[in-house]
């Protein structure tokens, strides 16, 4: 048996209903997803009544998901301000989850690279079997040069990954030869055997950034990068083959 497992930076929700296309039609098992907003829905366009709108919320409804969100922090660099996050949503149960800081409000300079970030580790049940899967948005960086930030999230990072059958995805912010994916791949497999064609396209200069990779006991497939321009990153996507799940 395998799953799909899909990353995305959605930038927001800009180009909402695009995104939801994309995910519909990929109709990925689980979706790791970054740049998770939610602010009051006259702010979105968007007249629900509810007042104040979570895009894990509305992903996760029209699409049919189980979903957690966890708030990185309120952002003060916009107008107006939003709470921005990441969400892990499953077509399987989730059985527990939590949120992981990885550098808080106590390095936080009003800027892109000191901004509060997080993981989302979570335990999905897969007919019995367990999945760990873990999701983050790490530190930016100007042109993705090195960060202690960024080293020091990545350390975090590394300290959740203490159990086999696990898959760690997200926006990384780190190119393909950075100190940081080089020291996750000491413990984890890239899903990419070449990655080198650009996930982040919405800046002077095309990178790759967004990753997944996972425990050297999962054997994957089908690796590809979707080209939409739905967001200013690409959605990644991969098959894990589950039937050696403990």
């Amino acid at each position: 048996m395998k799953l799909k497992i899909l990353s995305w930076n959605i930038w927001k929700g800009k180009y909402l209903d695009q995104v939801i296309e994309v995910l519909k039609k990929e109709n990925a098992d689980i979706l790791g997803l970054q740049e998770v907003i939610e602010k009051d829905e006259e702010d979105l366009n968007l007249q629900s009544g509810i007042g104040r709108l979570n895009l894990a919320e509305i992903i996760a409804s029209k699409l049919g998901y189980q979903k957690v969100w966890y708030k990185a922090f309120t952002t003060d660099r916009h107008t107006p301000i939003f709470d921005i996050g990441n969400a892990l949503l499953s077509k399987y149960p989730i059985l527990e989850s939590k949120c992981i800081f990885l550098s808080g409000l106590d390095l936080y300079q009003k800027s892109p690279e000191t901004e509060p970030r997080i993981a989302i580790k979570a335990k999905i049940d897969i007919n019995g079997k367990i999945l760990n899967v873990i999701t983050t948005h790490l530190g930016w960086s100007e042109n993705q040069q090195a960060s202690k930030i960024r080293e020091l999230q990545v350390e975090k990072l590394l300290q959740l990954i203490k159990e086999e059958s696990t898959i760690l995805m997200g926006d990384f912010n780190s190119l393909p030869d950075s100190p940081e994916v080089k020291k996750i791949e000491i413990v984890l497999v890239n899903t990419d055997p070449n990655p080198i064609e650009p996930s982040a396209t919405d800046f002077k200069a095309d990178f790759r950034i967004d990753y997944i990779f996972v425990s050297k006991d999962l054997k994957f497939s089908n690796f590809r990068m979707i080209d939409s321009d739905a967001s200013d990153h690409k959605p990644l996507v991969v098959e894990i083959d589950i039937d050696n799940l403990g």
